[in-house]
This record gives structure tokens, C-alpha cells and sequence, in this order.
């Protein structure tokens, strides 16, 4: 009788430590792919656009449309080219 209850408690023992096993390795893998989902916006661009933040400029000049007193993003097709900007600081004009 005791052989019985020590071979149940021996099964029980194995089954456990599997079920923990796969567990933490399913704990794992919903971890590794909740981390890469999370980083795939830092190292891909996600956005068909450009948006351009002009903070503390009353004018900005951004290939060759002029705006003034921006208060939102200036949006830039994400085809362009190129994107020339132009400001005044300080009564001095700057291209970039």
C-alpha cells in the first residue's frame, strides 16, 4: 500500500514539475514577443508620413510653403525627396 501512494506522489511530482516547465516556457515566449512588438515602432518607421514639430517659431518657410504660427505637426508626404526648412532666429535666417 505504501509502494502505491509513493509512486502516485512520484507522478504527481513529474507531472508538476512538466506543467511548471512548459509553463515558464510559455511565460517566455509571451514575453519575448510582447518585447518585440514593443520595439518594432523604435526600429521600423511606422508612419506613411512625415510630421514636422515646429515649437517656438512664429514663421517657418518648409520647401517653400510658408507657416505661421504653427500650432500642430506640418505634414510632409513620406516620398519627398528632401525637406528644406527655413526660420529666422534672432533676426538671422536659417536654412536646414
Amino acid at each position: 500500500m505504501r509502494s502505491s501512494h509513493r509512486r502516485g506522489d512520484v507522478f504527481c511530482e513529474h507531472l508538476f514539475r512538466t506543467s511548471s516547465f512548459f509553463s515558464i516556457l510559455a511565460l517566455g515566449a509571451i514575453l519575448l514577443f510582447v518585447f518585440v512588438q514593443g520595439a518594432r515602432p523604435f526600429l521600423f518607421p511606422t508612419a506613411r508620413e512625415i510630421r514636422l514639430v515646429v515649437e517656438r517659431i512664429d514663421e517657418v518657410k518648409v520647401n517653400g510653403t510658408v507657416y505661421r504660427n504653427q500650432e500642430t505637426f506640418i505634414y510632409i508626404p513620406a516620398g519627398t525627396a528632401s525637406i528644406r526648412v527655413e526660420f529666422s532666429d534672432q533676426e538671422r535666417e536659417r536654412v536646414l
